[in-house]
């Protein structure tokens, strides 16, 4: 930068300023998109915070790869309306498969604490409506059908360890 006189300095101190402003005008338009797009975003949870249960299963809760949990030994206590107030079941020994064994729980992020206990989940899941969807283990060699997914609504201890 050469200095050629009081106005060439001048000169570019307002040619400074007006960049300055025009980064200002960016910043804020950024902003303003940022903070549209995380109202969005936690509107979404909202929507599904009044999502009225459909199942309660209780089982014991494993966890099956890094993020995904699943309830193994899996019991249907209650559909419908029901759901809400089901109490667990217990398993009778030779008593035939008549719901999906395994089940795959979605939003499961807070429950990772309770991987190995017993627990009993009341949630929504497509398997209420499409329980054909699901088909049950065979026992015949082969890739296990798919297992239903349980949209988590909340979680209860039934006991410290699963048995």
């Amino acid at each position: 930068m050469r200095y050629d006189g009081a106005g060439a300095w001048r000169a570019e101190a307002a040619t400074r300023r007006r960049r300055l402003r025009g980064c200002e005008s960016a910043l804020a338009s950024a902003m303003i998109v940022v903070v549209a797009s995380g109202i969005a975003v936690f509107a979404t949870p909202q929507a599904d915070a009044a999502k009225k249960a459909n199942v309660a299963i209780s089982g014991c809760l494993l966890r099956q790869g890094y993020a995904t949990l699943i309830v193994d030994e899996a019991r249907v206590d209650g559909k419908g309306d029901a759901a809400a107030t089901a109490q667990p079941t217990v398993a009778t020994p030779g008593e035939p498969l008549t719901v999906p064994p395994r089940w795959v729980l979605d939003n499961a992020g807070p429950h990772t604490s309770h991987v190995g206990e017993r627990v009993q989940l009341l949630g929504v899941s497509d398997w209420v409506t499409n329980p054909g969807d699901y088909p049950l283990p065979t026992g015949e060699p082969g890739p296990a059908p798919p297992a239903p997914h349980i949209e988590v609504i909340s979680l209860k201890v039934l006991a410290p360890m699963c048995s």
